[in-house]
């Protein structure tokens, strides 16, 4: 498994190659955090270990389950370096 600063280094790096994603739905953020992990080099195994979860968690959050824990959820996207951003759609309309 890479250590603490090969996967800060690597997670640096992917910063500048992978652009935000709108998300719609479970599966978009399974998406994107699995080509997270795969980028820099990460087994489910190894990012459920750092992360604080379990395996079969990293699998279902891999495959857009609906019904995923939000804490956990958030474990994992804190762990990748990456942020959950949420705002109105098309922005407030201010009358």
């Amino acid at each position: 498994m890479p250590d603490d600063k090969e996967i800060i280094r690597k997670l640096r790096e992917h910063k500048n190659e992978m652009p935000p994603v709108r998300v719609i739905n479970a599966s978009d953020i399974g998406r994107y955090l699995k080509q997270t992990r795969k980028d820099i080099g990460l087994t489910q195994e190894e990012l459920a270990l750092i992360s604080g979860v379990g395996l079969s968690f990293i699998h279902d959050l891999e495959h857009g389950k609906k019904t995923i824990q939000f804490d956990s959820l958030m474990k994992v996207v804190s762990r990748l370096d990456c942020k959950l951003e949420i705002g109105a759609k098309g922005g407030f309309n201010r009358d």
